[in-house]
């Protein structure tokens, strides 16, 4: 059981820490940016003290920037600080490809279907895990009727959080239920419709 809390509180901090990395990234102006110290250029970094103004203006607390550093105490300072990501010296805990999939379609756009079966089926198959996708759309059936498309991942069925499941736990739930399966789906960012 403690080993299950602390690989859980581990995923919450890395995905807390990455979503705040891409955060800081994609800032106008950019606060992890390239800067020069005595003709030094030190890479990817940001300031101790514009990090903190940034969560005070987002409304942030500045507490919540402590134990960011593996060497020293973050100081709201004109110190250089660095994400390990970004240094190339970070190591992969098991769990982090699923928290780094996590992220990269944490920014998503979000769709509700509600797919009535007919006497074949739903016209959908899914596919993978930790997020289920699905896999193929029968381009005659209910499924394509509802607007589901290839490439979508699933995030309720039938109102319950699958983000978590495998593919024949989501089938089970979707087969449960009765004859239509009310979805909540989203795809990747690179994938949203341009505008």
């Amino acid at each position: 059981m403690t080993n299950t809390v602390r690989a859980s509180n581990i995923s919450a901090i890395l995905a807390v820490g990455e979503e705040l990395r891409q955060l800081l990234h994609a800032e106008d102006p950019p606060i992890i940016k390239d800067r020069r110290y005595h003709l030094k250029v030190y890479e990817n970094c940001f300031v101790g003290h514009e990090m903190v103004d940034w969560l005070l203006r987002k409304g942030e607390s500045g507490e919540q920037s402590r134990g960011i550093c593996d060497d020293h105490e973050f100081k709201d300072e004109k110190l250089f600080f660095r994400f390990r990501r970004d240094d190339n010296t970070y190591e992969e805990p098991p769990d982090a490809m699923i928290v780094a999939k996590g992220q990269r379609i944490y920014s998503r756009y979000i769709d509700m279907q509600s797919v009535v079966s007919d006497p074949v089926g739903y016209g959908f198959v899914i596919r993978g895990s930790r997020p289920v996708y699905v896999h193929t759309v029968d381009p005659s059936g209910p499924a394509a009727s509802a607007g589901l498309q290839v490439r979508e991942y699933l995030h309720y069925v039938n109102g319950q959080d699958v983000l978590d499941k495998s593919h024949t736990d989501v089938a089970r739930i979707i087969l449960m239920g009765s004859s239509t399966a009310s979805l909540v789906t989203f795809v990747e960012k690179d994938r949203l419709p341009s505008n």
